[in-house]
């Protein structure tokens, strides 16, 4: 009998990417003392488990999705947090992996066989490694709503030369890095999902596909802000001309300059950001990719 697949048995919960499982001690074959580790629940009877990184299929990345209560409302600053623990095996998971994050679409997916391009981004991520197999660690953050999102996301967005890793000692053969989920949090109050603000923070993705597939299409930052006074994006070709410049954050580039699509090439990403009463400056190369 093989290990149940999250969907048609959690309640509201499905996977978008791959087949996550679903883990619940009144299961005869995929309780708390499962075939990757023993963990028990942070919260209830049951958690999903979900890939992050696999050695031989570096994009082997699953995702569990659910519809929100109700849209999201744009400019408004929402919390999130969720509790991941690390399954390991030696002689199979054992790699530990970051890049686990949360991301909010207008729209559902389902993605079983892994053919849908990653986008390498998503409104909260981690860059901490987590390599606790005994607890579970907190991932959270908050962002302003840029749209009237309808599905929250959890899992992995990034293709595996993104993502960090490390390997257990005495591992027989690196192969998977595999994770269980359990106890998540969305709110419009912090103190609900235990998150607190802190200076604000913000990401550059370093590509985009402005292909017209609805997936990763515009180029965006990433902001964990709680207030944002001012805002400058400037977006620079090969030859140091300005093909994008805004000072609306919740504008993005469509990769196009004057009406017209920019090639496939590398340009230069700067932003420029006050908030909280400090100035914080970012600039990165990124990959424009058709």
């Amino acid at each position: 009998m093989g290990y149940p697949d999250l969907d048609g048995k959690c309640n509201h919960w499905t996977s978008f990417r791959g087949s996550p499982d679903y883990i619940n001690n009144c299961s005869p074959v995929c309780g708390y003392n499962n075939q990757w580790s023993y963990q028990l629940p942070r919260i209830g009877q049951a958690y999903v488990t979900f890939y992050n990184y696999e050695k031989n299929f570096p994009n082997r990345t699953e995702q569990i999705g659910v519809e929100l209560l109700s849209p999201l409302e744009v400019g408004v600053r929402y919390y999130v947090s969720f509790y991941v623990s690390l399954a390991y095996r030696l002689e199979a998971a054992n790699i530990a992996t970051n890049k686990i994050g949360a991301k909010f679409t207008t729209y559902q997916y389902n993605d079983p066989n892994l053919i849908l391009q990653l986008p390498n981004n998503c409104q909260i991520y981690t860059n901490e490694i987590i390599t606790d197999t005994l607890n579970w660690v907190k991932i959270s953050g908050s962002f302003v709503a840029d749209s009237a999102y309808r599905f929250l996301i959890i899992g992995g967005f990034f293709d595996g030369a993104l993502i960090d890793k490390f390997q257990f000692p005495y591992s027989i053969i690196p192969i998977y890095s595999y994770y269980f989920l359990d106890d998540v949090c969305v709110s419009t109050d912090a103190s609900l999902c235990e998150v607190t603000d802190e200076e604000c923070d913000f990401k550059l993705p370093i590509a985009f596909s402005p292909n017209g597939d609805n997936v990763n299409d515009e180029y965006k930052w990433i902001q964990n802000c709680s207030d944002v006074d001012e805002f400058t994006m400037h977006i620079y070709n090969r030859w140091g001309q300005i093909v994008f410049s805004t000072n609306d954050y919740n504008i993005s580039w469509d990769g196009n300059y004057n009406g017209k699509p920019q090639p496939t090439d590398v340009y230069a990403v700067y932003v420029s950001v006050f908030s909280n009463n400090k100035q914080i400056n970012k600039s990165i190369n990124i990959t424009l990719l058709r």
